[in-house]
Parts: C-alpha cells; sequence; structure tokens
C-alpha cells in the first residue's frame, strides 16, 4: 500500500502490485495473482506472538530478521580532478538498502581528502545487490553536476573486500554527446576526469551489537597503494582516413598529456614498391581506392614529449592511455574527430634505448563514417627516460595481400529491407589501407556469397619476416538498388597474423576458421542488423602464388575430394519431407501488376516446392539446375482419397477476411549434399506459388510467389556426423553424449560481438597439435573376417600393427538385471492435480509438449530469413508480415537410400530410386516426388535413429514420410471419428485494454464454422473477467480445426465492439499428439495462459487468458463427463475487530481531545451487511490522551480466496461540525483470511497495541497515539455459533464488552464545549432526590392547571 500524499494530510491508500518482467514475459495469469500462500506453521505462529504488529503496512520497508551488517566505504582521496567552469567542489554519495550516505563538500579544489567511511546498514537476506557510488560536484547556483558514477556488488565486496584501489574517471565532452544522441551507444568517454582512491568491505556485527543508522563516520587508517614512476614514450608515424587539412595527435595518461605537431595531408599516394617489378602483374588484385587521406609524420614532428606519470603499481589501478586525433581546415578550427583508450598492458615495457615496432591502432570516429587510424610506436618504462630517447625504429611501405573468405551473412534486420516483396540482391565490401573491394551481389535473404576477396594493401614493416602494422579492416554489408546502394551495416575487423615459413622453411599451416560476426547500423549505426561469416588471411603480395599460400577452398567437398586440408566435408543426405497442408492461405492479387487495387481472389490451385540451400561449387561439371521436390494438390493418391481432401475456407478474424486451406497428405524424398558443419547453418526453403491460369499463361503470365519459409536443417543433422558418435554403439548409450554435442555444435555458430583472433601462444599449440596428429588405426570388431575377399590380411590392410579387436556387448556373457517399474502410488499425487502452463501449450518448455506436436504451423514470408529457434511471437496477429502457414514435417537421413552411407569410390550415379538425370545437381536430387512406405530396413535396424536427425520420434517416423501411412493417420476412421466432441474450458482473462475506462469484456469463439458469441454475458467495469465456463461443440477434422478465441469489450454506442485481443489454436494438433491424447483421455489436460494478440496492435501484448481444450469422439460424450470446472468453494469468513483503548493522543490545543476512532475495510470480496466504514461512540475530553471505547468492529460474509483485504484504522478528533483526522494506520488482513480459509480453524491476535503516524504541516511523519485490539477471524459457520453483535449491541459475547463511564457523563461532554459543571461537595449525593423533588412539584402545579386537584 503506498499512500496518496496530499496537503494538509493523507487522504487514502492505493494498492499497487508490481511485477518486475523480462521483455516478451508474460505476467502471471489471474489465478496466480490470487492464489493462496502456503505460509509455513512456524510463520505462522510467529504472527500469533508479534500480534497485530506484524500486519501493518508502513510506507518503508524493514529488512527481515537475519544478521545484522554494515556496508563501509572507505572515500580516502580524490585528485586531478579537470576544471568545468572553475575548481570543481566535490562529494561523494553513497546509495544502498534504501540509504544514501553524503560526504563533506570540499570546495573549489581540484584535490581533496575525505578520509570518511560511508557506512550503511543491513540486515541479510539483502534482495538486491547494487551499491552504487557517485561522485558529485557542488553548484551554488544551479543543481549538483555528476562527475562520474561506479557500481559495486554487495555480494562479491561480501565475499573479497577491496583493498584501496585507485579507479580512474573518464568521461566525455558535453558539447559532443549530441552528435551520437540518435544512437543507442553512449559517447566515447575518452577524458580524463580525475582518479578516486577508495577501499570497502562488508562486516557483520556481533549479536548484542546495536545497530547504529546510515552515517558517515572517519575512516580507518590503511595502507595505500603502492605508487612506481611511469614513463610513456610515443611516436606517430602516420594517420590514415582522417579529413582535414592538417591533423595532430594527442596521447594521455592520466592527467599527463602531449601532442604532436601539425602536419598536413600527403599530397602524393605511397608508392607501391612492386610496381612495375611484379612478374604476374594481377589486375583484378586492385581494389577500388576510398580516396582517404593520409598524414605522414617525421620522426621529429611525430615525436610526443615524454610522459612521465606517478601511477599505482597495480595494472588494474594504472590508467589508460588514451589517443585523440584533432584536425583543422582552411575555415575550420581545430576539433576533435576521433579517439580511443587503450590499456597501458598492451605495450610493451623496456629499456628506453631500444626501439619498438609501430603498430596500428583503430580509432572511433565522433560522427558516423570511416574511422581514422593511426599508426605509432609506444613503450613504457620504470626508468628516468627524460632525456633518453632513442631513434625510432624505421618502417617502410610493403606490399600485402589480405585475403577475406566471405562465406555468407544471415537474420538480416534493417528498416531498408522490405519483407512483402522479393529479396533483392545484397553484397559484401572489404575494406582496408584506403582499398576496397567487393563481392558480387546474390539474392537474399540468405546471400551466400562463398568468395575470397583478394585485396593489394600497402602496410608499413620492418621486416619481412614480421607481421606489419595491420590497418583495421571494415566489412560493410550493402543492398542493390536501381539507382544507389544501400547500406546495411558493417563491422571493424583487426587481423595480424601473417603467414611465414618456419625455421625448416616451410610455411606454417593455415586452417580456416570463419566466425559469425555482428552487424552494426540503421538508427544510428547502434542496431544489431545481422551478422557475416567471414575469415581473414594476410601474406607478403610477392608470395601469393607458391602453391602452399593458395586460396583456401571455401566450398564443402565431397567425400571422394575430401582431405585434411579441405575446410568442410559435403556429406550424401536423404532428405525424407512430409506435407501435411496448408492453412490460413490470404487471398491473393487478381491481377499481380496491379495489386490488391485490383481485388483479391482465394488460392485455387497452390504448389509447394521443397529445396535444399545449394553447398556445390558450380562449375563442377554438375547439372547447374536446382531440383526440388514439388507437391500438387491430388497427386500421389488414388480417386477416392482425393474426393476426402477437398479444399475449405475459413474464417480468420484475427486478419478480418477469409482463407483457404489444403491438405496434401504427401511425402517425397530428395537426394542432397550437406555440410557436416553446422557452423556454415544450412537451411530448408519451402516455396508456395499460384500457377497461373490458361488464359493467364498465354498472355505471358508466370506462377504467382505466395510466400516461402526458410527453416535451418543445423539443429537436424544426422547423429553420426557429430564429431565421436560411433555407429557401433547403441542409441540410448550415447544419447546424452549426442545431446552435449549438438548443444555444442549450436555454441560454436553463435554471433560474436567482434572477430576474435588467436594469439600466438594459441596458434603455436595448435599447430604442433596437428602436426603431430597421425591417424589411428580403427578398433575392428571381432566378427569381421581376417581376410577380405581381396585375399588381403587385416595386418597388412591397417599397419604392422594389430589392432586390439574388440567384443561386441551382445557377445559378452553376462545377464541383464530385471527392471522394476516404479510403483503405482508414487504417482497418485502427480497425476490428480492439473498442471498450468505459463503460455501457449505448443511453446511451453515441458520436454513432454516441446515434441510433441508434430505438424506446427511454419509461417510463410516473403524475404526473411530464419526465425530463431524459440520464436513465440504469434504470426496470426500480423497483417502483412504471414500470407499463410505450411503444415509439415521432415528428417535427415545419413546417405542416400541404397547405399546407407557415403561412398568413398567416387562413384556418385545414382540408384534405381534417383531421378532419371543420374546426375548431381546443383543442390540435390529428387527421389520419386512420393514414398509408398517407410523402409523397413531402416526402421528395424539398430542404428537407425543414430543416422537420422537427433530427437527424431520413431511414432513420427512410423507414419509421417508415407503417403498411404499419412492418409490412413488423419483420414481413417480409427483414428479420426467422423464427429468429435470439443469441450472449450474458459476460467478467467486478464484483459489490457488501450480504450478509455474499464473494459466490458466478453468472449467471442469461432470453431471452424460454428461461431459462438457471449455478447449476453459480457462482465461490465472489469479487466480481470472470470467466465469459468465451459463451451462444446460437434466439429469435423481438418474443417473446423481452427480454433480462435477473441476477448471483445461491449460498446452499445459504438458501431461494433472493440477487440481486445485473441489467440488461435489448431486442434488438428493436439488430436494427433499423444501425450496430449494421453493426459486428455485422463482429463488433465494443463491449463494454458495463451496470451492475447490483435491486428491492430501487431506484437503488443494484450493480455492473456486462461482456458484448456478436450476432445473425445462424439460417440462416447455421453459416457464421459465433462471436467470440473466450477468456481472454487467461496469460504465465507467473518472479521471482527475490538477496540478496548488508546493511550497517547494528541491533544488539541493543548489541552483535551474527543477522540474517536475509525475503520474502512477495503476488500472486494465483502457482502456483509454492515458497512465497510464504522466508527466508535466518542470519549470526551480526553486531557491525558487516553481513552476506552470497548468497541465491536463488525465485518461479516466475507468470500474467499480475495486479492486484497486491508482494514484501515484512522484516529479523530471528534466535534460538532465535523472531525480532525489525527492519524492512520493500515493491516493487511489477507494472510490471517488466507489461513483461517486453509485450516478453518479460527485466528485471534492480540491484544496489541499499535501506533497511530500522522503529518505535522511538512514534516516527517510523527506518532499522534496508539490504539489497542484485538483481531478476530473465523468461518462464518462458526461466527453463527458463536454470534456478536456489533458495537455493544446484543448478543454482546464472546467476549462481552461493557460501557464505560469514562468520557461519557453530562460534565466531560459540557467540558468539551467549554462550560465548566458546578462542585457541590458533599451535596452531590443529594442531587438525584432533589431533581426527583422538582419534578414532583411541576406535575402537581399541572395537575392543579387542568383541574385534576
Amino acid at each position: 500500500m503506498a499512500p496518496l500524499l496530499a496537503s494538509p494530510a493523507i487522504n487514502g491508500m492505493l494498492s499497487v502490485t508490481v511485477y518486475v518482467l523480462k521483455p516478451g514475459e508474460m505476467a502471471p495469469s489471474l489465478s496466480l495473482q490470487t492464489s493462496e500462500s502456503l505460509e509455513p506453521e512456524a510463520q505462522a505462529k510467529k504472527d500469533e506472538e508479534d500480534g497485530l504488529e506484524s500486519a501493518v503496512l508502513t510506507t518503508s520497508v524493514d529488512a527481515p530478521q537475519g544478521r545484522a551488517h554494515y556496508v563501509r566505504l572507505n572515500l580516502i582521496r580524490v585528485e586531478d580532478l579537470q576544471d568545468q567552469g572553475g575548481a570543481p567542489s566535490p562529494y561523494v554519495t553513497v546509495e544502498f538498502a534504501g540509504c544514501l550516505v553524503k560526504t563533506s563538500i570540499g570546495r573549489n579544489v581540484k584535490q581533496y581528502t575525505f578520509n570518511e567511511c560511508l557506512q550503511i546498514p543491513v540486515v541479510t537476506p539483502v534482495y538486491e545487490d547494487t551499491i552504487i557510488l557517485k561522485l558529485w560536484t557542488c553548484n551554488w547556483f544551479s543543481p549538483d553536476e555528476l562527475m562520474a558514477q561506479g557500481l559495486f556488488s554487495f555480494s562479491e565486496l561480501n565475499s573479497h573486500p577491496l583493498p584501496p584501489r585507485w579507479f580512474n574517471l573518464y568521461g566525455w565532452d558535453s558539447a559532443e554527446a549530441d552528435l551520437q544522441a540518435s544512437g543507442d551507444k553512449e559517447p566515447n568517454a575518452h577524458i580524463f576526469k580525475g582518479r578516486l582512491l577508495l577501499s570497502g568491505s562488508v562486516e557483520p556485527l556481533d549479536p548484542e551489537e546495536e545497530l547504529q543508522p546510515a552515517k558517515s563516520v572517519p575512516a580507518r587508517l590503511e595502507n595505500e597503494p603502492a605508487m612506481v614512476q611511469i614513463s610513456i614514450l610515443a611516436d606517430v608515424y602516420m594517420v590514415t582516413g582522417a579529413e582535414g587539412r592538417q591533423c595532430q595527435v594527442e596521447i594521455g595518461f592520466g592527467s599527463k598529456s602531449s601532442t604532436t605537431k601539425w602536419v598536413s595531408y600527403d599530397t602524393e599516394q605511397l608508392q607501391d614498391p612492386s610496381e612495375g617489378r611484379d612478374e604476374f602483374e594481377d589486375s583484378n588484385l586492385q581494389g577500388d581506392a576510398l580516396g582517404m587521406q593520409t598524414f605522414s609524420f617525421s620522426e621529429r614532428a611525430g615525436r610526443v614529449e615524454t610522459l612521465v606519470q606517478m601511477t599505482p603499481e597495480d595494472r588494474q589501478s594504472q590508467p589508460c592511455l588514451t589517443i585523440t586525433l584533432f584536425t583543422s581546415g582552411y575555415l575550420q578550427g581545430p576539433q576533435r574527430v576521433a579517439s580511443t583508450k587503450c590499456s597501458i598492458s598492451e605495450f610493451p615495457e623496456c629499456d628506453p634505448y631500444e626501439p619498438v615496432k609501430p603498430r596500428s591502432i583503430p580509432l572511433q570516429a565522433v560522427k558516423d563514417g570511416f574511422s581514422p587510424s593511426i599508426l605509432l610506436a609506444v613503450k613504457t618504462t620504470r626508468k628516468n627516460a627524460d632525456d633518453a630517447r632513442c631513434v625510432r625504429k624505421p618502417v617502410k611501405p610493403m606490399v600485402y595481400l589480405l585475403r577475406a573468405y566471405c562465406f555468407g551473412a544471415r537474420r538480416l534486420q534493417h528498416s531498408a529491407l522490405r519483407h512483402d516483396a522479393e529479396a533483392g540482391d545484397i553484397g559484401l565490401t572489404v575494406s582496408c589501407g584506403g582499398t576496397s573491394k567487393r563481392t558480387e551481389a546474390v539474392p537474399g535473404p540468405r546471400p551466400q556469397w562463398m568468395q575470397p576477396v583478394e585485396l593489394k594493401i600497402l602496410l608499413c614493416s620492418d621486416s619481412t619476416r614480421e607481421a606489419p602494422a595491420t590497418e583495421p579492416v571494415t566489412v560493410s554489408l550493402w543492398q542493390g538498388g536501381q539507382v544507389t546502394n544501400t547500406d546495411l551495416g558493417k563491422a571493424v575487423c583487426v587481423y595480424s597474423h601473417m603467414r611465414r615459413k618456419d625455421e625448416g622453411g616451410r610455411w606454417e599451416p593455415y586452417h580456416l576458421t570463419p566466425q559469425w560476426i555482428k552487424l552494426f547500423g540503421d538508427q544510428g549505426g547502434g542496431q544489431h542488423v545481422g551478422s557475416v561469416l567471414i575469415a581473414f588471411e594476410l601474406m607478403l603480395f610477392k608470395h601469393r602464388h607458391e602453391p602452399p599460400l593458395a586460396p583456401r577452398g571455401m566450398w564443402p567437398e565431397p567425400p571422394e575430394t575430401f582431405s585434411r586440408m579441405s575446410f568442410c566435408r559435403l556429406r550424401r543426405a536423404t532428405l525424407h519431407f512430409s506435407l501435411l497442408g496448408l492453412r490460413d492461405m490470404l487471398p491473393i492479387p487478381r491481377l499481380q501488376s496491379l495489386g490488391a487495387a485490383g481485388g483479391t481472389v482465394h488460392i485455387s490451385n497452390p504448389v509447394v516446392s521443397v529445396e535444399v540451400s545449394s553447398f556445390l561449387e558450380s562449375g563442377t561439371g554438375a547439372d547447374p539446375k536446382r531440383r526440388s521436390l514439388e507437391f500438387r494438390l491430388g497427386e500421389g493418391h488414388h480417386m477416392d482419397h482425393n474426393k476426402k481432401m477437398k479444399p475449405w475456407i475459413s474464417n480468420a478474424k484475427s486478419l478480418g477476411t477469409e482463407a483457404m486451406n489444403f491438405d496434401f497428405l504427401q511425402a517425397g524424398k530428395l537426394h542432397c549434399f550437406l555440410p557436416e558443419k553446422g557452423l556454415l547453418e544450412p537451411y530448408l526453403v519451402i516455396r508456395v506459388t499460384q500457377p497461373p491460369s490458361s488464359m493467364g499463361a498465354s498472355v505471358g503470365y508466370g506462377a504467382y510467389s505466395v510466400g516461402e519459409v526458410l527453416v535451418t536443417l543445423e539443429d537436424k543433422l544426422p547423429c553420426c556426423w557429430l564429431e565421436g558418435v560411433t555407429l557401433s554403439k547403441s542409441y540410448e548409450a550415447q544419447q546424452a553424449h549426442i545431446a552435449q554435442l549438438a548443444r555444442k555444435s549450436q555454441d560454436r555458430a553463435v554471433d560474436k560481438e567482434k572477430f576474435q583472433q588467436s594469439s600466438d601462444e594459441e596458434l603455436r599449440r595448435e599447430m604442433e597439435r596437428r602436426r603431430k596428429e597421425e591417424p589411428r588405426p580403427p578398433i575392428v570388431d571381432a566378427d569381421e573376417p581376417f581376410i577380405d575377399p581381396a585375399g588381403l590380411p587385416q595386418p597388412l590392410r591397417e599397419g604392422l600393427r594389430r589392432p586390439a579387436p574388440t567384443m561386441p556387448c551382445r557377445s559378452l556373457n553376462m545377464q541383464q538385471p530385471a527392471s522394476f517399474s516404479p510403483r503405482p502410488g508414487a504417482m497418485v499425487k502427480s497425476v490428480q492435480a492439473r498442471k498450468a502452463v505459463q503460455g501457449k501449450l505448443e511453446d511451453c518448455s515441458d520436454e513432454l509438449f516441446q515434441s510433441d506436436f508434430w505438424f506446427k504451423s511454419l509461417r510463410l514470408s516473403r524475404n526473411q530469413d530464419v526465425l530463431p529457434r524459440h520464436d513465440t511471437r504469434d504470426w496470426n496477429y500480423r497483417p502483412g508480415e504471414s500470407f499463410g502457414f505450411v503444415k509439415c514435417e521432415f528428417k535427415l537421413v545419413d546417405g542416400w537410400d541404397g547405399t546407407g552411407k557415403d561412398s568413398d569410390d567416387g562413384d556418385m550415379d545414382d540408384d534405381d530410386d534417383v531421378s532419371t538425370t543420374g546426375e548431381m545437381s546443383g543442390a540435390a536430387l529428387a527421389v520419386g516426388g512420393t514414398v509408398s512406405e517407410v523402409d523397413e530396413g531402416d526402421q528395424a535396424s539398430e542404428d537407425w535413429r543414430l543416422k537420422s536427425s537427433f530427437g527424431l520420434d520413431p511414432t513420427l517416423n512410423s507414419f509421417a514420410f508415407s503417403n498411404d501411412a499419412m492418409f490412413e493417420r488423419y483420414r481413417d476412421p480409427e483414428h479420426i471419428p467422423p464427429r468429435i466432441r470439443a469441450r472449450l474450458y474458459f476460467v478467467k482473462a486478464v484483459c489490457i485494454d488501450a480504450g478509455s475506462g474499464l473494459p466490458n469484456p466478453y468472449l467471442d469463439i469461432q470453431v471452424g464454422e460454428h461461431s459462438i458469441s457471449m455478447r449476453n454475458m459480457c462482465q461490465m467495469q472489469t479487466n480481470t473477467p472470470d467466465f469459468h465456463r465451459i463451451e462444446a461443440r460437434d466439429i469435423q477434422f481438418p474443417h473446423d480445426s481452427r480454433l480462435e478465441v477473441t476477448v471483445k469489450s461491449l460498446e452499445d454506442l459504438a458501431l461494433s465492439d472493440r477487440v481486445i485481443g485473441g489467440t488461435v489454436i489448431d486442434l488438428e494438433d493436439r488430436w494427433h499428439s499423444r501425450h496430449w491424447q494421453e493426459v486428455n483421455r485422463l482429463q488433465l489436460v494443463p491449463i494454458e495462459n495463451r496470451p492475447l494478440y490483435s491486428s491492430e496492435y501487431p506484437g503488443t501484448n494484450r493480455g492473456s487468458i486462461e482456458m484448456w481444450v478436450e476432445m473425445i469422439d462424439s460417440a462416447d460424450a455421453s459416457s464421459v463427463k465433462p471436467s470440473t470446472l466450477a468456481r472454487p468453494p467461496q469460504t465465507e469468513l467473518e472479521v471482527r475487530l475490538v477496540i478496548w483503548a488508546a493511550s497517547g493522543v494528541k491533544l488539541m490545543n493543548e489541552e483535551s481531545t474527543n477522540v474517536q476512532i475509525k475503520t474502512q475495510l477495503d476488500c472486494k470480496e465483502y457482502e456483509g451487511q454492515y458497512s465497510a466504514y464504522q466508527e466508535t461512540d466518542v470519549h470526551f475530553n480526553s486531557q491525558d490522551g487516553k481513552a476506552v471505547f470497548n468497541w465491536r468492529m463488525v465485518y461479516p460474509r466475507i468470500k474467499m480466496p480475495t486479492t486484497s483485504c486491508t482494514l484501515s484504522v484512522s484516529l479523530h478528533h471528534h466535534e460538532m461540525m465535523g472531525s480532525t483526522f489525527l492519524g492512520s494506520f493500515d493491516l493487511e488482513l489477507k494472510k490471517y483470511l488466507e489461513r483461517v480459509a486453509r485450516d478453518l480453524d479460527a485466528v485471534t491476535i492480540g491484544p496489541s497495541d499499535i501506533k497511530c503516524w500522522g503529518h505535522e504541516e511538512e514534516e516527517e511523519e510523527v506518532a499522534v497515539g496508539s490504539v489497542t485490539m484485538t483481531l478476530y477471524v473465523l468461518t462464518q459457520a462458526e461466527a453463527q455459533s458463536t454470534r456478536a453483535g456489533i458495537a455493544r449491541e446484543e448478543p454482546n459475547e464472546n467476549p462481552q464488552l461493557l460501557t464505560p463511564t469514562e468520557g461519557r457523563d453530562w460534565g466531560t461532554y459540557l467540558s468539551s464545549f467549554g462550560l465548566a459543571w458546578p462542585d457541590f461537595g458533599l451535596w452531590k449525593k443529594m442531587i438525584p432526590l432533589m431533581i426527583a423533588l422538582v419534578i414532583f412539584l411541576i406535575a402537581v402545579i399541572v395537575l392543579r392547571q387542568i383541574g385534576i386537584l
């Protein structure tokens, strides 16, 4: 409960529930929000001992009981602060656990010694971990300015105390920060702002020690870090890529900095030393000049004054080396154009007289564009090097060949890419050293270049035997256009390994190891727009024609040509594809040239083509045309079967149109070649087209492309292709190992932030390993004949050493132990409870359901790459991005049918099942468009699962890849009854509505052709409707397989009701799912908390609905009763609150107070006859702040469960013209109500004395009194047997309340108005007799006047 603050006092409380969710994560369902929390018995007993104080809601969160600690951060000193329009006034604040502690302020100083310990008390467990430290500068007439901010981990600080350490502070120029405001990246922090010395620890307290509030105390004396003198010697050779007339380089180390002299740009380009000397003169290696300027520094102009700085000996505490580039023009003054930071450990520490080799460092540009680079030599020394400067190491330009192996790109997402049209041509540009070169542009959305780009570049080096100072390599992706190309994204890579000879004069081996690198661009250059698979190779240009340095083959090679030097092996595989049908196919334009403007028409005769991505190099003598499987309506089945598979129309309310649906029930095989490395990520293309009519074909119209879907094959490769998997062991014995290898293969294909080249030591170890690696003789089976048919004995075939034979497991003399099934009694509890699934059942993480829905719907799109594996977006509500769905399944089997494995003899002829061409195609070979039956040999063999895709379900494998078996499964009356009773169970919903006010939700259901509207049962003014309704309809498959549930809001004055959101369920998938049928038979289908989406707000979660579906044969519907869906039994409870007294009440006008207590129950489930607002009588004229009430508040008939139940108790000063609010407190009663509803035992809490808190003007909360009360919570049935009246009414029992005499006589009542009652002393005992005498005399006079006496 959060207080609503308003002057002058609190007006009420607002109940707020906060959920912290990850991006894309759903909020908890309404059932989870209202579920009763199981309270431990010890906690319940503790609550009773603590009394009602534990139920008081406060505006501050008290730390739970645990071990007390102090977080101590010792702020020792701050140094080298930079001017900010004057010397700053630093101070430090630390925030943690709701506390903020501040140090003293140093006025107008650049160095200030704090010697303060900021001490924050915490009690574990702590539910936050981040300690925030901020360095500020205090300003007089403006807000304080934040100079730096740091984050510390409480858990890390608790485990490892922080010794005194210097922290260097870096920032950016605020005037330049706006230049990068449009991007997601923060400005480049290049300016040294100062350094801060601090230490920290977390120290526990002794049990008897009292925890003190957060404060600043004097710091303990600690040893400061050891300091050393470091001299930085830098020489600048060249700057490349900067724009301007002159340039200057600034080198900074901590607070010290020095610059080179200003130099002008080179009027002449660097001379190519090989020009006119190269006997080959390859003109195709000449790239496009980028026109970049170069600035050459002479030894005098490029020498930077020695930087001498006292710095900590610890490497982590040392400042970075900052490199800043300035340029100036004819009409422009000096300005910073690029900068970077480097760790001082990256540069060698050597003697000042020893020259060092220069290196090239890429700079980060301030503005978007080409990033310049700088060639400089930096060395560090701890000697005094003020006058000890040697001549810099001479370098000269040499010609090198940079070879970039461009494989392909994937998952391109850019605002310039259209997803409603065909993919454009995409190319890659590689630039380095002022030269660039492009690949050929190939069609997307998955461009595959497989092309090495060779660049002739000039790099500076001092020797041909050493690697040069390499320039950064920029890789840019672009899309071709009619006029200009569109840049999509880029990445900057650094590669410095040069091919050279070893001591024996042999060329060091090179292994092609490409990496997926992220590309950034779009919207300021900070968005991840895709990734590119690339590798690099660098060599001297003159050696490029030597055979060991020839370009490596990038295409995977067939087994007959594969060698150890090949990048990847191309293996034979058979794709078994099963097409169930097409669903929700949207209308297409009547005339393709006019688009939707010419009208639309339904698809009538779709053609589905399936092909595998090609990894065969063109020009190898194979057929260049890519073969594919084609599925057409009516093919592959008998006439009787085709009559049962007629197309039908479904009402897709989610898209506001009607859609066509088709059943194919066809299977086919495709012989293909696939790389065994998942790094290349082979994929499957499923394309749907509509052939033109005979008239359209006669005038030249071609087939209309409806859409396509790309499906990755990386996780579908045969198990035996994984390294370490053998066919000699069973699948069950290797299943865990195969799963681990599959995960590692997926990890290797993850995108990297930048190109990661191996270190020299890693390369050396890898080369030694590969040179020592020798093929070992394989272990042979004992059943293998000693002499082969050619008459060659085994030792001569395999080598001089006879391999050790192994005995197969089936031949071992061993007894298999009997296995026992689990005890039935252990499963009784688990099968009786209905599970709940957060999200869709088909997308849940439950292993049983993950592979249970076989023929999942794949979205048809245009110009879209492979979607991520765990994509849970609902494409039914994304118009323009989805054009229908394909329901299919497929598997990959090692080898081609008839061979069973890759042949090593080079024979590539196909067997009789292969198409009549008998030649290897560019991608695959189609094998008979249909499959008559499952390959019984593979199914019966023990190793069929090892040769198939990992995780293939045996049940799916038994029917999915045969036409007849599929038809029998999906159309046979044994599997598909003529009519099915679908029972829909709707529990609750959560509506996220964008309309004004609360919605009036109701359900609108579309089951095939049946439409069910519950508009007459809408629930008014709520965003959490509670339906608890069952709807049952008889349906037929497949025509009624689409279930769409929509939540609408009733609008009386609008033309149509507002759609809140909906969800779509494929009932046919569930009927044919094995595990779902098992739980359906037991009537234990899990409850789904399905998200709601709307086509009006695509991609935005609109709430959730709790529901589940059951289906049975309509003939059995009368014998199988529906599952129970009733609202939870509402246990009615009664709350009684007895207010005994009040004490310490604030006196009004410092004299007295007329005390009155009021209560307000905030609970939507309260349906009692008494008002939720109740008040006691008044205790008048309390001069000591004490009041007695003996008053009972009664709240009967509170229905459980409840979302919230809060009782507000307020203290008032009563007056004739109204009452004055003094203070209040709130009690959270939900936990007591849940305990009584669960245990059905009454609970008595108290009596407890609880303080009331109020506000005095603008001051903090102060105690204005306390109330003594007792809380009784009991069931309504028990309350009827032990009745108690409200206030002090009858029956005044349980407990009996006596009317107090204090504060309720005439004297105290009149004194509250300032009227004093006289004091009669001893005569006051005669007052009743005198009053009776006066009344008697008045009566006698009246009787005599009327004549009676």
